[in-house]
């Protein structure tokens, strides 16, 4: 029989993978894998291969790595998901659709659009991008310069450099951007905030928040139990809420 090294060689040449263009998308065929169930995870799963002398040997896979690297044009859109692995894009001109579960996701500066989700994940970092929808669950990010944007995040840290006019909803959640915004808008329960350049216009309705600003022209604000510690603030307007403490360097007119 074939013990050891070429047993192994043979389980493994079973299994295969094929890319293969359908359309405009390019798709993942595998060949051999029937054998291990419709629900492979590639850990702790068992290969039997039958020797020379007809006996059967079983090889159980404990770790199971496969790289793909893809060559394509800078100026096309791109739709990538990975479950249980890492995602590296280069820069590109067009839009980028990511989405990953418990994997990293690195991408270099994205032309147009990026729409990205990405859960129980490791680090995310991405460039500079025009405009973009975001959704991150329980992940560690840092994020270049971008217009519109459209923030979900919960249980996660999150930095910007700058943001145009941004639409976030967070829960339990960091986010600190280091420059500028021009527009903030959206709700912020139990976590931090961050802004350490100019904000122009911030509506937010905020419960336990701790929130640390620079300068601000028009700060609108509904929510309790928050903490805010702000240098500068020309117009502050407060609806409905109660136990809030406030640290402000200047304030210029206050209501509410």
């Amino acid at each position: 029989m074939e013990f050891g090294v070429k047993a192994y060689e043979k389980a493994l040449k079973e299994l295969d993978f094929n890319l293969v263009q359908n359309g405009n998308k390019i798709e993942l065929t595998k060949t051999g894998w029937d054998k291990m169930g419709d629900n492979c995870s590639c850990s702790n799963t068992k290969i039997k291969v039958k020797g020379s002398d007809k006996k059967t040997e079983t090889f159980r896979i404990k770790n199971f790595h496969v790289d793909y690297v893809l060559q394509i044009p800078k100026r096309l859109n791109v739709d990538l998901e990975s479950n249980f692995g890492d995602i590296n894009l280069a820069s590109i001109d067009g839009d980028a659709t990511l989405k990953s579960a418990q994997g990293k996701v690195i991408a270099g500066d994205i032309g147009g659009v990026l729409n990205l989700d990405s859960r129980f994940g490791g680090t995310i970092t991405v460039g500079n991008f025009k405009s973009g929808d975001i959704s991150l669950t329980q992940c560690k990010s840092n994020f270049g310069a971008c217009g519109d944007l459209k923030l979900h995040a919960q249980f996660s840290t999150v930095s910007f450099t700058k943001v145009g006019n941004l639409d976030v909803d967070a829960g339990q959640s960091d986010l600190t951007f280091t420059t500028s915004i021009d527009q903030l808008n959206g709700n912020i329960r139990f976590g931090k905030l961050i802004i350490e350049g100019h904000s122009k216009n911030i509506t937010l309705n905020a419960t336990q928040l701790k929130m640390e600003a620079n300068k601000i022209d028009q700060f609108d604000l509904l929510g309790s139990f928050n903490s805010f510690k702000i240098k500068d603030v020309t117009n502050l307007s407060t609806t409905g809420g109660s136990q809030n403490k406030y640290t402000i360097g200047e304030l210029s007119n206050i209501k509410g």
